[in-house]
């Protein structure tokens, strides 16, 4: 009953007449007394009243007709859209370019030789260095 009271009222919200709501229950199945009452609970004056939705007005464009011998194709309405330029420039690898010679990385081959040279001098001279700390200390 509830579910056919509330499909009245979308029915009436949409525009639709009672009467038409009604046959429409009736078509779907339901009982032909079950919606009468729904139909009198809904028009009874202590349910509020709901308001008639406003017409929509939609403007019917007349387009001219093209001249005879003429044959126009339109394929689309769509109108692309403009890109935005970017805000900042692409930066683009050049392939042909030298790579900047890395003095960073000079020196730290450097001082990894180094370090190096150093571990290998301990390795091999251990015994001559412990006598030289010995004979500071």
């Amino acid at each position: 009953m509830n579910e056919i009271s509330e499909g009245l009222k979308r029915a009436r919200a949409k525009g639709e007449s009672i009467e038409q709501a009604k046959a429409s229950f009736v078509n779907a199945g339901h009982d032909a007394s079950e919606v009468e009452s729904a139909a009198n609970m809904l028009s009874s004056p202590t349910n509020e009243i709901i308001p008639k939705p406003k017409k929509i007005v939609r403007k019917i464009i007349q387009r001219k007709k093209p001249k005879p011998g003429k044959t126009i194709q339109k394929v689309s309405n769509y109108i692309q859209p403009e890109k935005p330029e970017p805000k900042f420039q692409q930066k683009v690898s050049k392939y042909e370019d030298k790579p900047k010679f890395n003095w960073i990385f000079l020196i730290m081959v450097i001082i990894f030789l180094i370090l190096l040279g150093i571990l290998a001098a301990v390795f091999f001279f251990k015994p001559n260095l412990s006598e030289l700390v010995k004979a500071l200390f």
